[in-house]
């Protein structure tokens, strides 16, 4: 990752005043400090780390104060933003105070480091787990072009689909039937056979103008529109 640094003004409140400072923002710092005079001089209750940790500069040699003993709980404002941190206390050489990589996870700024401009993200947000795979590290362009394929695939595989002959297509129980699923047979009546049951009518009945099933307006025309589609 590059490592990008600017100074920040921040309004630091000790309870009873707010006092400005200059805080140095530096990606490539591994933690948030304070520096040992300026807790002092600002009287901030300390709290002592259960482990001491050890501090290294950035060329890999210890710090001048080589450990860091103690915390300091700090409420500062960025613009109109309220935070609070537990920062180390350290010696800084000539920074008052240092936010690094964790102070950045956390509240990940849009930060413009030619600019020195800062952007919060919306507190209100809606938060969708993320599913990572093959896609994730895929030129957008490729993917919109790997789409195009697929679809121009299924498309072209259409066309040049061969129609299977009709014994392909029945099962083999049915095979003597085969001529059931024939489109010509399938569009004709069956042939008339002896036992055929016929119905008699009645002569001199006077038929009943009316439906069995009466249908809405509506319903009608979807009907006969349905009809005239499909026959």
């Amino acid at each position: 990752m590059e490592r990008n640094s600017m100074r920040i003004p921040l309004a630091l409140y000790t309870g009873d005043q707010i006092v400005e400072k200059l805080a140095l923002l530096d990606s490539g710092a591994e933690g948030n400090f304070i520096s040992r005079i300026t807790a002092r001089k600002l009287r901030l209750p300390l709290t002592k780390l259960e482990k001491r940790v050890k501090v290294l500069n950035v060329d890999g040699t210890l710090n001048t104060s080589a450990y860091v003993t103690h915390t300091a709980r700090v409420t500062f404002f960025i613009g109109d933003r309220k935070m609070t941190e537990d920062l180390m206390v350290s010696g800084l050489g000539g920074e008052q105070l240092i936010l690094g990589m964790p102070w950045l996870r956390h509240y990940n700024p849009q930060i413009n480091w030619q600019t020195g401009e800062i952007h919060f993200p919306l507190r209100r947000k809606l938060n969708i787990k993320r599913v990572r795979g093959v896609l994730d590290h895929t030129p957008a362009e490729v993917l919109i072009r790997a789409k195009t394929s697929v679809s121009q695939t299924l498309e072209h595989n259409q066309k040049t689909e061969e129609k299977k002959p009709i014994e392909e297509l029945i099962p083999d129980f049915l095979i003597d039937y085969k001529r059931q699923f024939e489109k010509h047979a399938s569009e004709r009546f069956p042939e008339s056979r002896p036992y055929d049951h016929t119905i008699d009518l009645k002569p001199g009945v006077e038929t009943l103008n009316c439906k069995v099933y009466p249908l809405s307006p509506i319903e009608q025309q979807l009907q006969n529109e349905f009809l005239t589609d499909n026959l």
